[in-house]
């Protein structure tokens, strides 16, 4: 997978899509709301400028470099829009953020709107603990659940 400048995952331990060290997520592009500045990607809602809104579509597979503000919150310093078309539960997608909850017991986890499965990653002894992390993986349907097969903490 190359997405601008991004190829692959690769973010602490996780490894499958090589990104920035600023890069907070990889995936398809929901939502746009010019208006409020924002648009909306694998559950989570991204601040961005009116150029960078403008220049992407619906559909759109996105890299955003920035930070995290909140659960479920990201703030975009730059967006690189991908020649990739998205399919879902094929093609590989990356968060990264702060976690709203996590459900040890179903092995599942939230960050803002998007619901995670991490059991696929606790092979390699990575559960999610803390309230910063990163999962890699596939979303089987849009707007489902991340099925997550890479995870790592945010340090």
């Amino acid at each position: 997978i190359s997405v601008g400048d991004a190829q692959g995952i690769s973010v602490g331990d996780a490894a499958g899509i090589s990104v920035g060290d600023s890069s907070v997520l990889a995936g398809p592009v929901e939502r746009i709301d010019i208006v409020n500045g924002v648009f909306h990607s694998m559950g989570q809602i991204v601040m961005a400028s009116n150029s960078m809104l403008t220049a992407m579509r619906v559909g759109d597979f996105v890299t955003v470099d920035g930070s995290v503000v909140s659960p479920g919150w990201l703030y975009a310093d730059a967006v690189a829009v991908s020649d990739v078309s998205y399919v879902p539960g094929a093609t590989r997608v990356f968060v990264s953020g702060m976690l709203s909850a996590i459900d040890s017991a179903n092995g599942t986890a939230r960050m803002g709107g998007l619901t995670i499965d991490y059991t696929a990653s606790l092979a390699s002894g990575r559960a999610p603990y803390g309230s910063m992390w990163s999962f890699v993986g596939t979303r089987p349907q849009s707007g489902g659940v991340l099925v997550s097969d890479r995870s790592g903490s945010i340090r």
